[in-house]
């Protein structure tokens, strides 16, 4: 399966920040949070690497043949 781009689906977008806001939970221990993003990225066909402490992911996004990567990295304040 090739990956899909990101913003192909707009409202499905909204959709997710709309459920994720619904479901709030405290800084690192976001369980669900991780479940969820893992789980869409990886259904667009994203590989997606688990278990990093208890709630964190690494996500290989690609795009066709393209070379380009960038690396985000979200720590507490």
């Amino acid at each position: 399966m090739s990956p899909q781009p990101l913003h192909d689906d707009l409202a499905e977008l909204i959709a997710i920040r709309r459920d994720l806001h619904a479901y709030p939970e405290l800084g690192l221990e976001e369980i669900r949070t991780s479940d969820l993003v893992a789980r869409q990225l990886s259904e667009m066909g994203h590989r997606v690497e688990r278990g990093l402490a208890r709630i964190g992911l690494v996500a290989t996004l690609s795009h066709r043949s393209s070379r380009k990567s960038i690396g985000i990295l979200d720590r507490p304040g």
